[in-house]
């Protein structure tokens, strides 16, 4: 199968060397229905296909876009947050 991409589910550390998003950061692009979520693969471990991540990171328009409702978000919380005098 050359030219076939891989396939497959990466944990954390892959997906952050796949993404270079920190995991904080990610978990909270994932809330916000931002990126790929997760699949369980027992009790207390997750993982990411390959094929999902590798979308999102192709996809540099919305990824743009992405950032820019991140930023969005943030923007209209400090709005809201007064300054403790």
């Amino acid at each position: 199968m050359q030219g076939s991409k891989p396939q497959g589910i990466v944990r954390e550390a892959q997906r952050y060397q796949l993404t270079g998003v920190p995991t904080s950061t990610w978990y909270d692009l994932q809330n916000a229905g931002l990126a790929p979520k997760p699949i369980h693969l027992g009790l207390r471990s997750v993982g990411w296909l390959i094929s999902e991540l590798e979308e999102w990171i192709g996809a540099p328009a919305e990824r743009d876009k992405t950032w820019q409702q991140v930023g969005d978000v943030a923007a209209k919380v400090t709005q809201k947050v007064k300054p403790v005098d």
